[in-house]
Order: structure tokens, then sequence, then C-alpha cells
């Protein structure tokens, strides 16, 4: 289901998803309180409200750029990309004029709002609550809050941030004390699998196959029928990835296993082409050259010049394993009796 459902200057405005749910109302007054506006539908490029999300569900947009309203004078086209294997949201993109300005710059000093980082966000569970409480009420916390209300704020903009940073800075230290931050997950980087050894003609077919249905869902998203080849040609593309990959580690396991028993040389050349990818040269610059090996090997095998500390460490170590000899009484071995 979308979030929203925007109006557009158009009086007939089309678009392919017509639901709508309480987020997308929440967006809509957000967007009327802050004066912004949402690029989608409204914008060349656009004008069908392609969907942004496809999945074996139904469609629905749900991806946005949303910009205030002199970046929205200075947007030239807006797109939505067709889907692709790697991710059920299709990528939106948007041309903007940078170096076009439709009004002129303030020149009012204190108007230029520095732009600050956001806090960290925090797990709020059942036992927040009353954890929250606690910290509170505990006598750093409490101090702060006395100084804070015996303040004299003043009532100018200066006056006006400086008390709400401060009480911000309480409730933060607050919530480190007792909430838990939370961690943003970093997105698992795509690799190219084009660029692998095992992607054969069966997968560029593949491929080629499903970027056609990929491009004719996206002209008419609500052909059900289109919409299910598109999703079982995604599946078998995906399944011949898995199975070309499985395939291509297997014959090299095998081809290392026997070439460890035949030839060493062709060994290590098996186990150094061993990788999957194309461009196996990116690290052969960082190999040592011949030179190096010769210069590590004959400085480690050179004779070593000592110096005092390092004498007297050894003298000490030769003195210990002479004394040894004289401790030779449990140096014997332990007969049955002994252990019985």
């Amino acid at each position: 289901m979308t979030l929203v459902k925007i109006a557009c200057n158009q009086k007939n405005r089309l678009n392919f998803d017509h639901q709508i749910n309480n987020h997308g109302k929440q967006l809509i007054n957000l967007c009327k309180n802050c004066d912004i506006k949402i690029l989608n539908e409204r914008t060349k490029g656009d004008s069908f409200g392609r969907a942004t999300f496809h999945g074996n569900n139904g469609i629905s947009v749900v991806d946005y750029i949303i910009c205030d309203q002199e970046l929205f004078g200075n947007t030239n086209y807006f797109v939505v990309k067709p889907p692709t294997y790697l991710s059920d949201h299709s990528q939106i993109v948007t041309w903007v004029g940078i170096g076009q300005t439709n009004e002129k710059p303030d020149t009012n000093p204190g108007c230029n709002i520095e732009m600050t980082k956001l806090p960290n966000q925090y797990i709020w569970d059942n036992h927040s609550k009353n954890k929250f409480r606690e910290s509170l009420r505990s006598q750093d916390i409490q101090k702060k809050l006395n100084e804070f209300m015996n303040s004299d704020f003043t009532t100018d903009l200066n006056g006006t941030n400086q008390c709400v940073t401060e009480f911000q800075n309480i409730l933060l230290e607050t919530s480190r004390k007792s909430l838990k931050i939370k961690k943003s997950k970093r997105r698992r980087k795509i690799a190219n699998v084009a660029q692998k050894k095992w992607f054969d003609k069966d997968c560029r077919i593949k491929r080629h196959d499903l970027r056609k249905l990929s491009n004719l869902k996206h002209r008419d998203p609500t052909n059900v029928e289109l919409k299910k080849n598109y999703h079982d040609a995604l599946k078998s593309y995906k399944a011949t990835l898995q199975l070309k990959q499985n395939e291509f580690h297997n014959k090299k396991m095998n081809e290392l296993e026997t070439a460890s028993q035949m030839d060493f040389n062709l060994f290590w050349n098996t186990l150094k082409n061993l990788t999957d990818n194309l461009n196996t040269d990116t690290n052969s610059g960082n190999s040592p050259k011949n030179h190096e090996w010769y210069s590590h090997f004959e400085q480690l095998h050179c004779d070593h010049y000592l110096s005092e500390e390092q004498e007297t460490i050894i003298g000490k170590l030769k003195q210990k394993e002479n004394s040894k000899n004289l401790l030779n009484e449990l140096d014997t071995e332990i007969t049955t009796k002994e252990i019985k």
C-alpha cells in the first residue's frame, strides 16, 4: 500500500496507485506545514505517476523526492527507472539546475542557519519508560534541571536557541544513561555478477529476457500477466546464477585436489586463479617483485650484529640452560609403580 497520494496541478492526474493510508496523510500535512513539494507525478518525466515498488502482491508508490519551493522551480526532470533483479524498489532520478536561481540571496546574516548533525536514535521498549524516569531522578540530572530552571534566558533569538540547546542536552544525557542507542545498519554492497568467470552465455540470455520483461512491466504496471512473467523470470535468473556459481566452485575444488596429487606447480597456479573475478590482475601490483624477494632473503640470512643488551640477554639464557642440569632429579621417566 502506498504511503501518500499527493495532489497535482493537473486536473486529471494519471497515477498507477490509488490507495492512501494514515502515513500518507501525515506526509501531506508535513509538506503543507513546511511548504515543500513532492516531485513524483508532478514533474516532467513522470507525468504518468510510475510505480516505485514492485512486489509479489502488487505495485505502489513509496519512494519520493521532496524539495522546497525554490528547488522545485529549478527541477528539470524526474524519472522512475524500470525495476531490476537487484531490488523490489525502482531507482528514482532527478535533474536539478544548480546554477539557476529564482530568488535573490538573502543578505541578512541572522537568517543563515547553521546545519547540525542529527542526534542519536534510541531504542524504546516496554521497560524504557521506567528507566528514563529513574535516570531523570538521578542527582546529576536533577542538578542540571535546577540550574536550567533558575537560568535567566533572554527573549531574543540567541536566548531561545540557548534555552532549547541546554534542555536538549539534558534529555540526550538522560537518554544515554538509560536507553540503548539504535545502530544504523550498513547496506551490503551488491557485487557485479557480470564480472564473474562463471557468468556465461546462459546467464546473459536470462538477464536479457529479464530486462525485456522489466521494461514491458514498467510501461504497463497493471498487467497481471506481465507481472507474473517478470517474477518467474527473476526467480529463474537467480537460480541460474546460483547454479553456475556452485558449478564453478566445485570444478575449481576438484582441479585443486587433483593438482595437489600430481604437480605442485600446477597446484599453486590453480590456487592463484581460484578467484571467480575476471579482473585478477588488480592485486598483482601489490605483490613483491623479484629484486624485493632477493633483498628480503639476503637480509634474512646475513650476519647480524647484536647490541650489548642483546648480548646480555643471550648470556643469561645460556646460564639458565647450563643450570638446568643441576635440577636433573625430576628428569626421569615415570614408572608404572608411581602411577598406581
